[in-house]
Parts: structure tokens; C-alpha cells; sequence
């Protein structure tokens, strides 16, 4: 009986944790995917040379979204102006979504 107990108990916090991880990823999912637009126009206005500050700004919104996703929007701006190349086949084949979603999720 006890051990019973022991056992739905264990369910029952690995279950919530599974969840929680779960929750998270999806929340994650939904952010990056939202803001992702904002680093394709970042490549947009690299190649109008319009200066990296005007870039900046438009990934402002996301601080009271998410902190790690605004950071993470910072560094691929930054990067898109360093190699826009890079970024447009890492969006292309899904890998700038992807890392942000690591990156977000902390996992």
C-alpha cells in the first residue's frame, strides 16, 4: 500500500515536471515564431544599408516579452549585418528558428 502511494506520488512530480517542460517548449515555440519576422526584416534592411541601430530597435518589444528572446533577437541581428548570407540559409532550412527555441527554452 505504501509503496503504491510512493509510486502515484513519483508520478505524479516527474508527470508535472514533464508537463512543465512541455508548457515551456511550447511558449517558446510561440515567441520565437512570432518574432521571427523581425530578424527577416533585419536582412531586409542590411541589404538597404539602413545602419543596425534602426534593426536594433525593431527587436525592442520583445524585452517584455521574454529577456532570453529579446538577447537572442540582439545577436542575430548583429550577426545578420555581419553575414546576411547566413542568416537567410539558416532561416531557410529552419535552424534559426530552431536555435532561438533552445536558446529561449534554455534546454
Amino acid at each position: 500500500m505504501a509503496l503504491d502511494r510512493l509510486g502515484a506520488t513519483l508520478g505524479m512530480i516527474f508527470g508535472i515536471g514533464i508537463s512543465q517542460a512541455n508548457a515551456q517548449s511550447g511558449l517558446a515555440d510561440s515567441m520565437c515564431m512570432a518574432y521571427m519576422p523581425v530578424v527577416e526584416q533585419a536582412v531586409s534592411l542590411r541589404q538597404q544599408e539602413i545602419p543596425i541601430d534602426i534593426a536594433l530597435d525593431t527587436a525592442d518589444s520583445a524585452y517584455d516579452v521574454n529577456e532570453s528572446l529579446w538577447l537572442w533577437l540582439g545577436d542575430a541581428i548583429r550577426l545578420t549585418y555581419q553575414d546576411p548570407m547566413l542568416i537567410q540559409g539558416a532561416i531557410s532550412d529552419g535552424r534559426l528558428l530552431q536555435n532561438c527555441i533552445e536558446t529561449v527554452r534554455g534546454f
